[in-house]
């Protein structure tokens, strides 16, 4: 039997304890990091090239493409059409650049890149969101070329997109305000304590979510402003309401029905009206409540129920919304004339005012009779039933309304 001599059994104890020597953690004691007070005042070059690339990147932004609404921009270019579209990575892509620049004010991640040799990766975000907010701006000042892609772009039809000019300018104006916070920010002489990234700058990203958002789905658009519609009847509802309360009760609301102005006079109050003025106040607001139901339905989200718009195409949405542009206008009007107790008036322009409602449920029901697949019969069966149920609930208000109005 083959036994290992006394020197070999030794090396490879020796060996054995330098292999766990070499594992042992050494027990130093850790470099103490820099405080951030004293990283603030060594890093007073590198705030400097923040600070100027900040001050850089606003009039850059403020310079940029002037901000037209598209009423003035289809009179400027004598009513033709046009071709307007923003390429599909650009607001994302700007989204991004925005939150990098964001997360560098987060105090701890601040420190560590105001101590790092080159900030140059960060210090030219800047710019980079200047170059996209003025492209955003363009694409909605500009109408683009013919060699424009039409893949890697969204169309952007003033009929979908009303207030997008203006909304683009809501953002530019948005971040110039958070570029003026974080110059300030730099030459204070105290780091900051607390997370930069204040409710402003949420607002701001949110409103760019809500924008890529619109360009993903146009009938978000169109929703929105139907919801806007709904809720101008909801404040009509309350206005007509108001006047069915003693005058004590009662706020001064002026003939728009939203915020109260001391000059305005206000409307009557239940000490004012007659025994058949109160009554056709009290017959206009069922009117009013159906009216705003059927523009809540057009509104629902596919998560709490299946649209009455489902499976419309853009061009039919388009053509849908173009047609009942006008309906708060002629709702408004239709209203004052009730307030005004100009009953006799009201009701002989009464077809006018239903006309709007008549052309949306006529519109639903036509194109619920275009969806012939299997798949889709019991959405149109259950919306057939709440439009059935709708029309009834709809005439009965116009005739307590109006009784001596011919069906």
């Amino acid at each position: 039997m083959f036994t290992k001599s006394p020197q070999e059994i030794e090396q490879e104890l020796q060996a054995g304890r330098d292999l766990i020597a070499s594992l042992q953690i050494k027990s130093e004691p850790p470099a103490s990091p820099l405080q951030p007070s004293k990283v603030w005042k060594q890093s007073a070059a590198t705030r400097l090239a923040f600070i100027k690339a900040f001050k850089e990147a606003i009039p850059l932004i403020e310079n940029g493409p002037e901000g037209q609404a598209w009423q003035e921009l289809l009179l400027r270019l004598g009513g033709q059409a046009h071709d307007y579209r923003v390429e599909r990575s650009l607001v994302p892509r700007l989204r991004q650049h925005l939150v990098e620049i964001s997360d560098v004010f987060v105090p701890a991640r601040l420190q560590q890149v105001l101590s790092s040799e080159n900030p140059a990766s960060q210090v030219g975000l800047m710019k980079l969101v200047a170059t996209e907010i003025n492209q955003l701006k363009s694409s909605v000042t500009s109408p683009c070329s013919n060699q424009t892609s039409k893949i890697s772009t969204y169309a952007l039809d003033p009929y979908y997109f009303p207030d997008l000019p203006w909304e683009v300018d809501q953002i530019r104006d948005g971040i110039i305000e958070a570029f003026k916070e974080y110059i300030k920010t730099l030459k204070a002489k105290e780091p900051p304590s607390g997370d930069m990234r204040k409710p402003s700058l949420r607002e701001l990203l949110e409103s760019v979510d809500r924008m890529h958002g619109d360009f993903e789905d146009p009938r978000r658009v169109l929703k929105a402003k139907w919801k806007y519609v709904a809720r101008e009847i909801e404040i009509m509802h309350m206005t007509v309401g108001n006047c069915l309360k003693p005058r004590a009760a009662c706020k001064n609301t002026n003939p728009n029905g939203r915020v109260d102005e001391p000059m305005v006079h206000p409307w009557p109050s239940l000490e004012e009206m007659n025994k058949a003025d109160i009554q056709t106040f009290q017959a206009y607001i069922p009117l009013l409540k159906i009216c705003r139901l059927l523009l809540v339905k057009l509104c629902k989200t596919p998560a709490s129920d299946q649209l009455l718009i489902y499976k419309m195409s853009l061009a039919d949405l388009k053509e849908f919304y173009n047609k009942t542009e006008g309906l708060e206008e002629d709702l408004r009007k239709f209203t004052t004339m009730i307030l005004e107790r100009l009953t006799s008036r009201a009701i002989l322009q009464l077809d006018a005012f239903l006309v709007w409602f008549n052309y949306i449920i006529k519109t639903v029901e036509t194109h619920l009779a275009t969806l012939d697949s299997p798949a889709d019969r019991a959405h149109v069966r259950k919306s057939r039933e709440w439009c059935l149920m709708w029309k009834i609930q709809y005439q009965i208000a116009i005739r307590n309304f109006a009784p001596k109005r011919k069906q």
